[in-house]
């Protein structure tokens, strides 16, 4: 499979799906033991007491949000069989316990969520990208190494390119991080992608985690030219053991 095709055919107006539907799509790439969660501006969204003395800390106007982000966990923890059960912030990232992940994005009025436990999935970070993005923002997105897959016809693809600072969002958000820390932003062209089969394989600087962690990225076209990604992985290099990937120049297996 050529670099060009991975990301499940992310140009083709035929690939794009309903967001439960990739769902399903993204449970038959990555197998049993991650399940999601969707909530929209429209699901009637209830906090536990512990959720709501969390939303304090949050500006009013993200209200809405925040409770359809807690919805679908909640729906995504149910799934997974460990109960309903609060979801709090720790260290900037959503928390249900030592014992299971979490990951949450939002987009437009539609929130949704994974979750895994830890002894299975304990790296797992969920992204939901609307598009398309201007392409002024390549050099943000892209190192020089992934930048040629980029562009269509000579010209950078908008969906190409949300599908990449998708899955490089969904990778920042599988070991722990976001976009911005204590020391400013963090470039998402420093992780690098390199094709592996149906997705990627993200590889995040040692300084910004503890060990090696190599990540398996798996995104998806959804409605309204949107990107929704899915990192999964383990904090050591053994995550990598049985995964052969190409160079973006070659396309094939190396």
């Amino acid at each position: 499979m050529s670099p060009a095709a991975i990301s499940h055919d992310v140009d083709g107006p035929a690939a794009r799906v309903e967001l439960s539907n990739a769902f399903d799509i993204l449970a038959d790439v990555v197998g049993r033991g991650v399940t999601f969660g969707l909530a929209g501006a429209r699901d009637d969204v209830h906090l536990l007491d512990a959720e709501l003395d969390a939303r304090r800390s949050v500006h009013e106007f993200a209200w809405p949000q925040f409770g359809r982000g807690r919805h679908a966990a909640h729906a995504a923890l149910e799934r997974l069989g460990v109960g309903l059960r609060p979801v709090v912030s720790h260290h900037g990232a959503p928390s249900a316990g030592r014992d299971v992940v979490v990951s949450i994005s939002h987009s437009g009025d539609s929130a949704v969520a994974a979750a895994a436990r830890t002894s299975s999935h304990p790296l797992l970070g969920i992204d939901l990208q609307c598009g398309p993005l201007a392409p002024t923002v390549a050099g943000v997105v892209a190192n020089a190494e992934e930048r040629w897959w980029l562009r269509v016809g000579g010209v950078v693809s908008g969906r190409r390119l949300t599908a990449m600072w998708s899955a490089k969002e969904a990778a920042f958000k599988a070991v722990g991080l976001g976009m911005t820390d204590e020391v400013g932003f963090l470039p998402p062209r420093n992780i690098r992608l390199v094709p592996c089969g149906s997705g990627f394989i993200a590889r995040v600087p040692a300084r910004w985690h503890v060990g090696d962690p190599q990540l398996r990225v798996h995104s998806v076209a959804v409605s309204h030219d949107s990107i929704m990604s899915l990192a999964i992985g383990t904090p050591g290099a053994a995550s990598s053991r049985a995964v052969r990937p190409c160079s973006w120049s070659e396309g094939e297996p190396a």
